[in-house]
């Protein structure tokens, strides 16, 4: 997380630290492969909104997704947390995302963007998350 992420957060140092940790961990499950590891981080009801992508819900369908996104060539996949706000039981990470995408013939393209997730801590105290939405950067008409 950048130095800026912490300056304007006003999240407990628990929380920024779980989101940090879990920042690290979920691009290194991506880049392994473990992409049930990756849907533990959502809640069971988590709602992702991806760039061409339709609404997804559940949790269950996210080891599928991530798998698809492996295929379709993602790969470095890196994600900064810019800020995050906390307000009781709910927490606001706001961040941009970068990758690189390998074409059928070869060549990486750059792909980047932001997102806002949305953690919820549940009952028995851990944070999940319970809505993700990205945006590319990418204009509508590339």
């Amino acid at each position: 997380m950048s130095e800026v992420a912490q300056m304007n957060s006003n999240a407990s140092a628990e929380l920024t630290s779980i989101i940090r940790e879990g920042i690290r961990a979920f691009t290194g499950f991506f880049q392994t492969n473990q992409f049930d590891k990756m849907a533990q981080f959502y809640s069971p009801d988590t709602t992702l909104m991806l760039p061409h992508h339709g609404v997804i819900r559940g949790a269950e369908k996210l080891p599928a997704l991530f798998r698809e996104l492996k295929n379709a060539g993602v790969r470095d996949w890196r994600i900064e947390a810019n800020r995050i706000e906390q307000f009781g039981d709910i927490s606001l990470e706001y961040g941009s995302y970068d990758s690189f995408v390998r074409q059928k013939d070869g060549t990486d393209v750059s792909v980047s963007g932001k997102y806002l997730v949305v953690w919820r801590r549940q009952a028995d105290g851990h944070w999940l998350i319970h809505a993700d939405i990205a945006n590319s950067d990418e204009s509508a008409a590339a």
